[in-house]
């Protein structure tokens, strides 16, 4: 195939790739028949197919020598080395309108040469005089011929590249199919499971053989002397030399050419994970591992490593032929390749995995990693739109497509690396020499400025930045939160105008949040998590605390729909816990925004009040109210007395709406699962059995709410435990809390969680009958589509989070009523008159009943998995009771 000057030659080396083409364009089909797709319907697998289908196989992908394997790497895929096309194509600089102009399609089956575009001869030489191009008619003549040649070289490479795409991923797919249907197999699967593991891991071999090849053609020469140097390919073939690379493999390939290399290579990295996964389900009797392949997985982790390594120079190598900030062929290339990374990254995660060593990964492959991360985030700064609506043409929707996906491989990169950053400190320094590269903080740059539009998604990526230390100073160069001011300041404009043009119409409650704001917050919440100084972080604290007075009246209005936007809400609390965090750990308070934390404005009051009004709401409903147990007669009747005292206040004795009121009903949409312990199973069936057929069933739906409102309530807490270092600087004299609200979340919260535990106790015993446990639960058995078991694990996973984040809310109720307590008394120290005995005495008498109910002095919270949880929550409660103690003798 080396040809130069001699059509002829050039017309018939081209004539035999695309025969070849033809001939594996064939061969795909024939899987396809042979599987039994016809008409795209599947017809079942005879046994004289299943034979030939097994034969065509075998012929295809059996060791030694796999003829997909070796036709991948003996076919060229680049322009010839000669360099009489390269020398005539830039002999002469021809308009590119002129070029357009004097184009023909080319001639051929359209799926193959559409888009090719040929020049005529004739009509270029009688359309230019020799003397304007400053070139005679033989040396245009030869740049035109040249042209040809090297247009019609790129189709044929194409056609073949797109062919062999198509063979090996109808092959691979054929594969499973063929073990499923053999009964020899089956019978081994079902007696020698350790027989079948081991074909499990050849064929896992066979796959990685030639995803490697493949990765192996997309490098640039250089990436692969850099890659091959370090041995990456020893051991992705037990059969081939994997450094003996053909000269067809060192030519620049085409980027028409590596588009279907590369989407073949995304399949076949799907399938290489696949395949992992059925020795996982073949091995599983045994758990047996050979060699360093972990228990569980046919992928070892230096194959994991060795894959990611070359996807990630493929992805370098398409930055050899573009630039940041311009379009080229190979973005598409780049992308595809991302999509790789992200899914072998993903299930490096799951296998704990690590793919940069210090001791194995020398630094020029760590330059290559750092090559391909500036080349993606180049890509990445393309604007991505949720509505396709919103991009003005097709080139403009490809680019955020493009985009998109080279911030999924970025995100998976950062956050590989952030995992393993504790064991390993390559990563760790990697990532700091990465933050410094110029081409990084252009492109950062240009992410940031994309937070004032309608792109959802880069908040993503700049949430992984901010893990890192090198990530957030990148970040606060780019002015991230005077970015996130910007869009918080024009939205809550356009908010005001709405309220006020619509001002008597009711619509105040249907406006919902902006869709930004999940975003902007998660974002805000890594930055104030992020790794920084003592002043980076208070400069944050500043920044994240007028943010969020800007979206004050939102966050009211949030709270009124709760549980809609659940999600959101948390969030907002989490970025004011955060915020007050930083003052208090970081200098405190002794500093512009403490300052500014302890005088009470109008803004501040409303951001805390309704927190500590969502925590009231949350600890005392944590389930629905009929089934919630009784709470201690003490409790209600010093509720009762301070109500009394209030003589201009009325209260509606009828029954009480709980934010459980708002949640629709979500029993036909959601698997029936058995009612939550809370404290009593026989108050829970006196329930059912009262309700009959109208009992609302409880649903996996219901106990996602009832965790999410426990991870609200546990956050609201932690913000009002901070809070009140702020409010003992001020001058104000009323309560931090209402000792009544906390109480009952106390009970509440530790009656639940300890049931839970008991619950959780009774679910391990192995004796115990499944049907008898469920009949307990009061599981309607017509609303039964799973199996028992199935519900089984479903509740008990439930529970574990469910009861685990109750019992830290008990705990961290009980601290903050410490906190308030010790307020309290250095108030009545400093000024007796400060506080008045009703108060004192509404304190005390709400919370010592809820410690006596609750026993949590003796045996702490339910669902404290450990010795030393438990014994922190028992500690904590004994302070309580002897800061009672010490009230009562005041």
């Amino acid at each position: 195939f080396e040809h130069g000057d001699d059509v002829n030659v050039s017309r018939r080396d081209n004539d035999f790739l695309h025969s070849i083409s033809w001939l594996m364009k064939g061969l795909a089909i024939e899987l396809h028949s042979l599987m039994g797709h016809h008409d795209n319907k599947r017809t079942g697998i005879t046994s004289s197919n299943n034979q030939q289908l097994q034969s065509l196989l075998h012929r295809l992908l059996s060791p030694p020598n796999l003829l997909l394997l070796t036709t991948l790497m003996d076919i060229p895929l680049g322009q010839s080395s000669n360099g009489y096309i390269r020398e005539r194509l830039h002999s002469i600089a021809l308009p590119t309108s002129d070029v357009q102009n004097l184009s023909t399609p080319m001639k051929g089956p359209a799926e193959i040469c559409a888009g090719y575009q040929m020049i005529d001869v004739d009509r270029l030489l009688s359309f230019r005089h020799p003397n304007r191009l400053n070139a005679s008619f033989e040396n245009i003549r030869e740049w035109a011929t040249a042209w040809n040649i090297f247009v019609s070289r790129a189709c044929a490479c194409t056609h073949i590249s797109q062919a062999w795409s198509d063979l090996v991923r109808t092959a691979l797919v054929c594969s499973p199919i063929v073990l499923v249907n053999d009964n020899n197999i089956t019978t081994m699967v079902e007696q020698q499971y350790q027989h079948q593991a081991t074909a499990f891991c050849m064929n896992t071999r066979m796959i990685m053989d030639i995803l490697c090849t493949i990765l192996r053609r997309l490098l640039s020469p250089s990436h692969l002397d850099a890659l091959g140097q370090h041995g990456i390919f020893l051991g992705a073939s037990e059969d081939h030399d994997a450094n003996d690379v053909p000269a067809a493999g060192r030519n620049p390939m085409e980027a028409e050419c590596a588009m279907p290399l590369s989407i073949a290579a995304l399949s076949l990295t799907d399938i290489l994970i696949e395949s992992s996964y059925q020795y996982n389900d073949a091995a599983l009797p045994n758990r047996i591992v050979h060699g360093d392949v972990k228990a569980g997985f046919g992928i070892a982790e230096e194959d994991a490593a060795r894959v990611c390594a070359l996807i990630v120079g493929a992805i370098s190598s398409c930055a050899e032929r573009g630039s940041i900030g311009v379009t080229s062929p190979n973005d598409g290339r780049a992308a595809v390749l991302s999509c790789a990374l992200t899914r072998m990254l993903a299930f490096s995660k799951e296998a704990s995995y690590c793919i940069i060593s210090q001791n194995s990964t020398p630094s020029n492959i760590l330059d290559i990693y750092a090559n391909a991360i500036a080349h993606l985030f180049g890509l990445s700064t393309v604007p991505v739109f949720d509505n396709q609506k919103r991009y003005s043409d097709a080139h403009e929707a490809k680019g955020g497509a493009i985009a998109l996906s080279a911030r999924s491989g970025l995100s998976s990169l950062f956050g590989h690396l952030k995992s393993i950053e504790h064991q390993d400190s390559v990563s760790k320094v990697f990532c700091s020499n990465i933050f410094t590269l110029d081409a990084l903080s252009t492109a950062v740059a240009r992410l940031v400025n994309l937070i004032t539009c309608d792109d959802n998604d880069v908040t993503n990526l700049l949430q992984q930045i901010a893990l890192f230390e090198g990530g957030v100073q990148v970040l606060a160069k780019s002015r991230v939160t005077t970015k996130l001011r910007s869009f918080a300041t024009a939205y809550a404009h356009e908010e005001r105008q709405f309220l006020l043009s619509n001002m008597g119409t009711g619509v105040a409650h249907q406006l919902k949040p902006p869709s930004l704001l999940n975003g902007h917050l998660s974002l805000l919440n890594a930055l104030l998590s992020s790794p920084l100084v003592s002043s980076d972080r208070v400069a944050l604290a500043v920044d994240a605390y007028q943010l969020l007075k800007v979206y004050c009246g939102t966050f009211e209005r949030l709270l009124l729909s709760y549980p809609s936007n659940n999600d959101l809400t948390t969030k907002f609390i989490e970025a004011l816990y955060l915020t007050y965090t930083s003052l208090t750990n970081e200098s405190g308070g002794s500093n512009e925004l403490g300052n500014a934390l302890w005088p009470v404005d109008e803004t501040l009051l409303t951001l805390e009040s309704n927190v500590l009004r969502i925590a009231c709401r949350l600890s005392a409903f944590p389930f629905p109210s009929h089934i919630l147990p009784p709470l201690p007669l003490e409790l209600i009747n010093v509720e009762k007395i301070h109500t009394s005292q209030m003589r201009n206040i009325t209260i509606n004795l009828g029954n009480e709406s709980t934010w459980w009121d708002n949640i629709p009903d979500s029993a036909k949409n959601s698997m029936t699962l058995p009612t939550p312990p809370t404290g009593s199973f026989d108050l829970q069936r006196f329930a059912s059995d009262q309700n009959g057929t109208d009992f609302t069933p409880w649903t996996e739906r219901k106990y996602q709410y009832a965790i999410s409102s426990a991870k609200c309530l546990e956050t609201s807490t932690s913000f009002l435990i901070k809070r009140v270092h702020f409010v003992t600087q001020r001058d104000v004299s009323t309560f931090c809390i209402d000792a009544v609200a906390i109480a009952k979340g106390v009970c509440r919260c530790s009656d639940a969680s300890r049931a839970i535990e008991d619950r959780l106790n009774v679910l391990s015993r192995p004796e115990t009958d499944i049907t008898k446990m469920l009949d307990s639960s009061h599981v309607d058995k017509s609303r039964r589509e799973y199996p028992l078991s199935h519900a089984l694990k479903f509740e008990r996973e439930y529970l574990l989070q469910l009861g685990s984040c109750l019992g830290q809310c008990a705990e961290k109720l009980v601290c903050l009523a410490i906190q308030d307590a010790r307020r309290m008394a250095a108030i009545r120290l400093q000024s007796p008159s400060g506080i008045s005995k009703s108060e004192w005495a509404y304190f005390v008498g709400a919370m010592a009943p809820a410690l006596d109910h609750t026993e949590m002095e003796n045996k702490g919270v339910g669902c404290a998995f450990g010795d030393e949880i438990a014994e922190g929550s028992i500690h904590m409660a004994r302070a309580l009771r002897q800061e009672l103690e010490k009230m009562k003798a005041l």
